[in-house]
This record gives structure tokens, sequence and C-alpha cells, in this order.
């Protein structure tokens, strides 16, 4: 899909706004969708790629865009929001949006449902055995509506702040009550201010209020919001002052909504901070910084204590050449998972050259990176989830030139896999003669591992071992024709997580001897040869 009709897209569904009457009520989502395309990854995939245990994927028949989007967990089931729209001389028609319901086990769809009149989604919660989704309608006004686990429609309200229009972007829950936070504008005030509210969960309103940032602003970006075990919320996001100054906020708020503490700061390196969450008693903020290299943008994460000083700060990941989000976390052991979409640009030609969702593992003991894998194809990754058995979660958006897919993959994360194998050997040989060559590599977990190798002239080693992990393994082969050829070998363990590809390129320059038993021998008997050569030659 084209780049600018993609931002084209995203700020149509999230800015045009007509005034009209509103309803939502359930259709069957069966006509609208395709169900349960399973995208099963390479049989040779590359390392820095997800090696999923599902990758389900859905695609509308009657809308030309799908898109996926956030998603939560309730009870061993998944619910997906997804985008439906159409797109006529560029601009967005027809939308709607729907939600997805999926068994965690095996990803396969349970039931759908799709609202009629409304035009993008915002964010989706489970709470108290029920499924909270806020969507904008017709009228411009966002809508909270309460779902149970069936997707049976059981209540619904518009929100608003004393009438003003708020724009919803992060909603979180705790024990007791839900809470949104986003942007709204107040009439005679400043463009935008940061917007809070608090609902039961039968949608009433505890209360809400915004929030004017001192230092003044034009425009708040994207913000998230986190609760601690005292009620205490805290709220971080990104605004521009004066159409060019960054400044990056963090907020501390009692569970009444007065304002406690508040940290802004104003860097010219740092951009935008993406998500919030809190992890052993600490605040964990995922944050965009210029690397200092061209346009060249990085992720990091920022750790600090609810008096909101920072702790320290994370090593930028350097994953792309142009920019990094992180919009979504969870925690598991020593270990910290993010999730959200890394982007390549030819700034020359002025092309995208990739755009993937990605899951980050970083080490909070060692406060060092461990990998970063990523979604194959262009895509967006906006939630991840964990299990009780140390499964992630993930969803998202596929997209290309002709079609786009709302998708939803689990990851095991008990098992990584094993490191790109090397392989070792001579480069240069004969046609017709045997080579012999070295590959190793090493588990993480010390299992056995098992390798593919592709000689690169159409001939294979199917899966040959089990060896043990760090073992260094003979494998020969002949060619029979001149020619440069690539060796690649990928390895995998007892649990068929694959690991990346190694490579090894091989030249056959010098054309096939015939073969005779006096040539093997003497061959095989350099000094003999030798020694014939300078009696017969001298």
């Amino acid at each position: 899909m084209n780049k600018v009709l993609l931002t084209m897209i995203v700020v149509g569904c999230l800015l045009s706004i007509t005034i009209g009457a509103a309803s939502a009520f359930p259709h069957d989502f069966d006509r609208f969708f395709r169900l349960d395309y399973n995208l099963s990854p390479n049989p040779v995939i590359n390392g820095d790629f997800l090696n999923p245990v599902y990758f389900k994927k859905w695609q509308s028949d009657e809308f030309d865009y799908t898109w996926g989007y956030k998603s939560t967990i309730l009870n061993s089931k998944a619910y997906v929001l997804v985008d439906l729209f159409d797109v006529v001389n560029e601009k967005v028609t027809n939308q709607r949006v729907g939600v997805i319901k999926l068994n965690l086990d095996n990803g396969y769809v349970e039931k759908n449902i799709v609202f009629e009149f409304q035009r993008s989604s915002s964010d989706i919660i489970a709470f108290e055995n029920h499924i909270y989704v806020i969507i904008y309608g017709e009228s411009g006004y966002p809508k909270m509506i309460k779902l149970d686990e069936d997707l049976t429609i059981l209540d619904s309200k518009y929100m608003t702040l004393e009438g003003n229009l708020i724009e919803p972007r992060c909603v979180k829950v705790d024990n007791n009550y839900i809470y949104v936070t986003g942007i709204t504008h107040i009439s005679g005030g400043p463009q935008e201010n940061i917007f809070i509210g608090k609902f039961d969960g039968d949608i009433n309103l505890v209360w809400d209020d915004y929030v004017y940032i001192d230092k003044g602003d034009d425009s708040i970006g994207y913000n998230s919001l986190a609760i601690d075990f005292n009620g205490d919320i805290y709220l971080t996001g990104s605004a521009i002052i004066d159409d060019e100054t960054d400044v990056i906020y963090i907020l501390k708020f009692d569970s009444n909504g007065n304002l406690l503490l508040e940290k802004v700061t104003s860097d010219e390196d740092e951009l935008n901070y993406g998500s919030i969450s809190i992890h052993d008693n600490k605040l964990f903020v995922s944050k965009i910084v210029y690397s200092g290299i061209g346009l060249n943008f990085d992720m990091l994460i920022s750790t600090y204590d609810k008096n909101l000083n920072l702790l320290w700060e994370s090593e930028q990941f350097d994953e792309s050449i142009f920019i990094e989000f992180i919009e979504d976390m969870v925690f598991i052991d020593e270990f910290v998972y993010c999730c959200g979409y890394i982007c390549d640009i030819d700034f020359d030609q002025g092309t995208f050259i990739s755009e993937n969702g990605f899951i980050l593992k970083y080490n909070l003991e060692t406060q060092e990176k461990e990998w970063c894998r990523k979604v194959p194809s262009y895509s967006d990754s906006w939630s991840i989830h964990k299990d009780e058995d140390k499964n992630l979660y993930l969803s998202g958006l596929i997209y290309d030139e002709n079609d786009d897919y709302a998708y939803f993959l689990k990851v095991d994360t008990k098992n990584d896999p094993p490191a790109t194998p090397e392989i070792k050997g001579v480069p240069n040989g004969s046609p017709g003669k045997e080579n012999t060559y070295t590959i190793s590599t090493t588990d993480p977990e010390g299992n056995h591992v098992y390798y593919f190798v592709d000689w690169g002239d159409n001939t294979f080693e199917h899966w040959i071992g089990p060896f043990e992990s760090g073992e260094e393994v003979v494998v020969r082969h002949t060619y029979e024709n001149k020619g440069r050829y690539t060796i690649k070998v990928i390895a995998k363990d007892i649990h068929d997580a694959k690991s990346g590809e190694g490579e090894l390129t091989v030249s056959m320059p010098r054309s096939r001897a015939k073969s005779t038993p006096l040539l093997d021998f003497l061959q095989e008997n350099s000094i003999l040869l030798k020694l014939l050569q300078r009696i017969f030659f001298r």
C-alpha cells in the first residue's frame, strides 16, 4: 500500500469527524470475513523473524481494507479490534469497527461482531469478565461499549468532558475501575489538553478532568497510563510547543484525580513516549530519541521511581535506520518484552524499504537487549500479552500493495532458538571432488540441535542430527559443475525453534579432472607426485 495513502487513512480515521445520529448493533461477522488463514513461516526462516507457535490472519470480503489493531485477553480467549473501511478517490468511506474472539490455544475464531455506524476504533480492555471497547461514532464523539464474553452488547455510552469533544488514546484497569486518557479541546482554552477519566464497570463516570502542561502546548502526542496497587495513576506522553519544541511529560495523580507530581522535560534529542508500565514497584517508560546520525531515531526504555526520579536508561536498541516505536510491554521473570514497529526508509528515493512489527526481549538484570525479532511482511504490532505458561500473544496489521490483514500470533518464550550456525571450510575447490565442511551452533538451553543444509546447487541435507549444542559437525559435498555456490545452514532445537541462516560462499573454478586409480593415488600422495614431476619435467 502507498505510504502516503496509509498516512491519509490514519489521519482520516482519527480526525475526519461529522455530526449526525449514531447507534451500534451487532452484525453476522461471518459474512464479512474469510476466517483462519494460517501463515506458516518459511521452512528456512531468517533468525531476525519470529518463529510463532501459530500465526493467524483475517481479511474482509466486503471492505477494501482490514486493519488489525489492539487486543485483550479474558479467560483463555483473545479479543482483537479490527477496523474495516473502503477507499474511494483516496478518501476513507464506509467505516466500521469489529471485534474477533478467538481461542488462545490454537488461534481459531469462535465468534465475531461488527458495529454499524462506527468510524474507527480506539482501544479494548477486559474487566470483571466483560469486554469494553472504545470507538468513534458517526457523531464524532467516542463511545464506550460493554460486552459479555460472548460479544453480546450489554450497554454503551458516549464520552465527553462537560460537552467538549475528547479523543481517547489509551484505556487501562485496576481491580475496581476503568481509566481512560487522551486529549480534549476545551472551548476558550489552549488548543489541546490531556484528558483523564475514571469509570466503573457499568460505564458510569466517577470523575474526569483535563491537564494543561505549564510550559504550554500546541498539540499532544500519543499518551499512555498505568495504575499502581495504591490506585495512583501515572500518565506519560509528548507535546509540541510553539510548533517546534518537543516536551515529554510524566504525571502522577491520586485515585481521586488530584495531580500529585509533574515531570516535564524539553530535550531536542527526545521525541516521544510510547507506553508506560509498572513492574517491581518501578515505572518503565518507552522513549523515542534522536540517535545523532542523519534522520535516525531509536527506541529505549527509561525507569523511574514513583516520585518520578530517573533510575536508569537502557542503551539505544538500534534496530532501524529510520525510526522505531514501542507500543506495549509485558514482564516475565527478569525480562521485559516490548512490541511495536520499526521502519527503514530510502531517503534518496523517498520510499519505504521495510516496516515490521516486532517483539524485543530485554534483560532487566543485565540491562542488555537479548534479541529483537520481526513479524514477516510489512506489518505493525499494537498489543502484546502473556499467559500463565509464559507464552506471548501479539496482534496488529499486515499490509502490502494489494491486501491488508488483521493478525494474531502466539510465541513460546520458554525456549529460545539456537544461534545462527557457523560454517567453516575451504572456499575453493574442483568440480567432481568431495569437499569437507564443519558446522556448529549453540543452543541457549543446551538442547540437542538439527541442521538443514542448502548446498546452493538444488541439493539439500534435511535436518540431520541430533547433535550436542556446541558440537562441530563434519559434512561433505561434491559439486558437479564449475561456479560459485552459497551454502546456507539453519539449526533447530528439539522444540522446533529455528535459528538464523548461516552462509558460506564457495567457488569451483577449476575444470573437473578425469578420475583414474593412478591419478587418485598420486593426488593423495603429494610428495611422490612432486618427485615424479621433477624427474619427468625438469
